[in-house]
């Protein structure tokens, strides 16, 4: 608590506002509207950052990992020379609202010290003191479950199902484990015995090659289940391996 964050909100995007009464639209206008990559683009967007779905929460994850971590050194860096937002430069009117938060989180975070003594979350928001130490390892910075999966029910929602899953994998790559072991054994004794009619024979090879083929197929399944798992879990940021 007391680090730097970076929040996200989900936004719906408003459809534009209508013409007014008697008010023709532009050509531009009207042809944009009657656009099919338009509306395919739109409807692309809508679907991939749904925010009922947990591929737009991934999504997400993705883009601000890494503000996440460059938050946390920056604001480290800040503290350790004695610097505080006032060294930004801030110029633009969007920033008002940015400047209005900090400086009424100074003012919090000192009327909590005042009141109570000693607090790490008031100083390291406040750059008040030295709570604000590099000292948080990756794991606990891009702990994805702690922040946001435990709190989340659409992400928490599809974990559950992710995990159903993957037991049900489980379950099936043994059973085809097992099928392939007897079957294999049974193609074996088949080929050592010459008095095995060959239907037999084809009937266990046949049954060898589908278990093998199953339980490859099920493997590839439960490592693709096991990694979206890991998604809602824990997912290291390393630059360098960000195209």
């Amino acid at each position: 608590a007391g680090k730097s964050r970076v929040f996200l909100w989900n936004t719906i995007r408003r459809p534009p506002p209508a013409a007014p009464s008697g008010e023709k639209q532009s050509l531009k206008s009207r042809l944009a509207s009657l656009s099919p990559l338009s509306a395919i683009k739109k409807r692309a967007i809508a679907i991939l950052m749904n925010p009922a779905s947990a591929r737009s929460h991934t999504i997400s994850h993705l883009i601000f990992d890494g503000d996440g971590i460059f938050l946390h050194k920056q604001g480290n860096r800040m503290q350790s020379s004695g610097q505080t937002f006032r060294q930004y430069s801030t110029p633009t009117s969007s920033d008002v609202l940015l400047n209005s938060y900090r400086r009424y989180l100074d003012a919090a975070a000192k009327l909590s010290i005042e009141r109570s003594g000693s607090n790490s979350a008031a100083e390291s928001v406040s750059f008040i003191g030295s709570a604000y130490r590099d000292d948080m390892p990756r794991s606990v910075m891009l702990d994805r479950y702690e922040s946001h999966t435990k709190h989340c029910s659409v992400c928490s929602a599809e974990l559950a199902r992710c995990e159903k899953r993957k037991g049900f994998y489980e379950t099936a790559e043994v059973s085809f484990a097992g099928a392939g072991g007897a079957s294999a054994v049974a193609l074996l004794i088949s080929l050592a015995s010459n008095a095995v009619p060959r239907s037999i024979v084809r009937a266990a090879a046949v049954s060898t090659v589908a278990s093998v083929i199953g339980s490859f197929g099920v493997s590839k399944r439960k490592r693709s289940v096991e990694k979206k798992i890991q998604s809602f879990l824990f997912e290291d940021y390393v630059h360098a391996e960000k195209e």
